[in-house]
């Protein structure tokens, strides 16, 4: 009987042999993945978003201490810049997220479905600048550009609020930029400056590109940088589950 089927196989045509090949395989992959990706322990899933920011690591550090325990599971995933984590949120890829204040404020204001949870960290935020120019107040950087992760951030508002009150409107250039790109362009020479959370600014002050010019708690003493959002429809519950020493432990080292 075997045989029969080996020789029905062999006067296939090559195109059938190659189609059935094929559907196999993906029949084979697709079953494999729902495998290891099925949630089947009835476990409440979170996927919470943050940045690769020294006060969001309270994210994965969650993911990794519910993942095996507790009534929910948090699930870390990791944007590249707070306009992508926004829209996330809004569109529901995502039920919560460590995000810049203002951000969350716009976001409620255009009409998204979110909710403010917990303020979260107030400092490591740094400006700094290109070392070659020798920058040590904001009035050094009349006429060069400083870069801030988006225009809805606490980095914008504190920036310009600094060049408000010292008479320095439109003297400096302010543009957006994605955290994660702004060592490299300081470095290279595109951008003079920047106002950033950690670990970025650190990036370039530790290779000796750059230099600080200020900590935010120097300029701004009761700036806000991160706040934990979740969109209004989820349970606030999930965020006190039967571990709250555990949740809270994170949020409070954030």
């Amino acid at each position: 009987m075997p045989y029969d089927w080996i020789h029905r196989w062999r006067h296939l045509p090559l195109t059938w042999r190659v189609a059935i090949v094929a559907a196999g395989w993906l029949i084979l992959i697709a079953a494999l993945h729902y495998w290891f990706n099925a949630e089947r322990s009835g476990r409440k899933v979170v996927r919470l978003g943050y940045m690769p920011v020294i006060s969001n690591l309270a994210a994965p550090l969650l993911d990794y201490a519910s993942r095996n325990q507790g009534a929910v599971q948090f699930q870390a995933l990791k944007f590249s810049s707070f306009a992508e984590l926004g829209e996330a949120l809004r569109n529901d890829q995502i039920e919560a997220a460590f995000m810049i204040a203002p951000l969350a404020i716009v976001l409620r204001q255009q009409g998204a479905d979110v909710k403010l949870v917990y303020i979260g960290n107030r400092h490591e935020s740094t400006l700094v600048a290109r070392k070659d120019l020798h920058a040590t107040t904001l009035n050094d950087l009349v006429g060069k550009t400083v870069a801030v992760p988006m225009r809805y951030s606490g980095h914008n508002l504190g920036i310009r609020r600094l060049m408000e009150e010292r008479g320095l409107a439109d003297k400096i250039k302010v543009v957006e930029m994605n955290p994660p790109d702004m060592a490299a362009s300081l470095t290279a020479g595109s951008l003079d400056a920047y106002f950033v959370g950690e670990p970025f600014a650190a990036k370039t002050l530790k290779s000796g590109d750059a230099s600080r010019i200020y900590y935010v708690e120097e300029v701004w003493p009761n700036f806000i940088s991160i706040s934990k959002v979740k969109t209004t429809g989820f349970s606030r519950s999930a965020f006190s589950y039967d571990s709250p020493s555990r949740f809270r432990c994170a949020l409070n080292w954030s």
